[in-house]
């Protein structure tokens, strides 16, 4: 499964999403709509959680994973 994470600059958080999960999927999509905050964006796919751990751990942002992909 693949991984996605939300540099979310506005609230100083890193979230990681998978590939399945609404809140990517709407995010996504919410986001090419509207500009939300100019520095807040996607990234990935990462293929593996460890790997989208390990670089959203390089923005700089406290790391947080969602319950809705726990």
């Amino acid at each position: 499964m693949a991984y996605y994470f939300y540099e979310d600059r506005q609230h100083e958080r890193v979230h990681i999403h998978d590939a399945g999960c609404g809140y990517y999927v709407r995010g996504v999509e919410l986001q090419a709509r509207q500009a939300l905050v100019a520095e807040s964006r996607w990234h990935g796919p990462v293929p593996t959680y460890d790997g989208a751990r390990l670089e959203a751990s390089s923005v700089g942002l406290q790391l947080d994973r969602p319950k809705c992909c726990a």
